[in-house]
């Protein structure tokens, strides 16, 4: 059984692969791959290019794989008591007694792969910044998500069209801030956009469609 502390880690295969290679140096972990061929692989990650979609396993057999992280249908820890400090970063359950405690699911992982969307997609980098909310509760941390994923989703059909798409190519960044007023509002600042809103407070019902309206006219 693992440590009552710690909870299943769950994210995406890019998440998880550099979790690991990020450890190489200091401690190299051992992990199993399962491909949707059926093969499996063990051995070490030496090399991670996401840009290529390609990994590099190392295995004490001196043997060295190419697999394509596409192909990949499970991926494995082994020795995982041990290595649980690959995961503890966003693993460890939120203390009430310990409110500073890293949340369950990263506000900067989340940002982080609703860039990559938006770049695979569009073509355009936009930095998403989540507040520095030093008081993590699940009413929060809910309300930081939704806002982020309904912002995404609001830009992703706007740029549906060319037109939309050049205006939403003319944002570098797009702040969340907290704030006492639970009036959701949205600014736009040379080419940032700032969305407030007191996140302690329940999302409107028609949040989705507001931040859709707003960012149309902000743009």
């Amino acid at each position: 059984m693992l440590p009552s502390s710690y909870e299943i880690f769950i994210s995406s295969f890019d998440k998880i692969l550099e979790r690991i290679k990020q450890k190489e140096n200091i401690e190299p972990p051992k992990i199993v791959l399962n491909d949707k061929f059926g093969h499996c692989y063990i051995g070490f990650l030496t090399h991670l290019d996401l840009d290529n979609r390609v990994l590099v396993l190392y295995s004490k057999e001196d043997v060295i794989t190419y697999i394509q992280i596409e192909n990949i249908a499970s991926i494995g820890l082994l020795n995982a008591k041990t290595k649980l400090h690959l995961l503890e970063i966003n693993n460890k359950k939120v203390n009430a007694f310990d409110s500073k405690l890293e949340p369950a699911i990263s506000l900067d992982e989340k940002s982080e792969m609703i860039e990559e969307a938006i770049k695979k997609n569009l073509g355009i980098k936009i930095k998403f910044i989540p507040p520095n909310i030093e008081m993590y509760d699940s009413v929060v941390i809910d309300n930081v998500l939704s806002l982020i994923d309904s912002t995404f989703d609001s830009l992703m059909e706007i740029a549906d069209d060319e037109f939309g798409k050049n205006l939403v190519s003319k944002v570098d960044a797009i702040e969340f801030v907290n704030v006492d007023n639970n009036f959701l509002s949205l600014t736009k600042t040379n080419n940032r956009i700032t969305l407030k809103y007191c996140l302690s407070k329940s999302l409107p019902n028609d949040y989705n469609s507001l931040i859709k309206n707003k960012l149309e006219k902000t743009l």
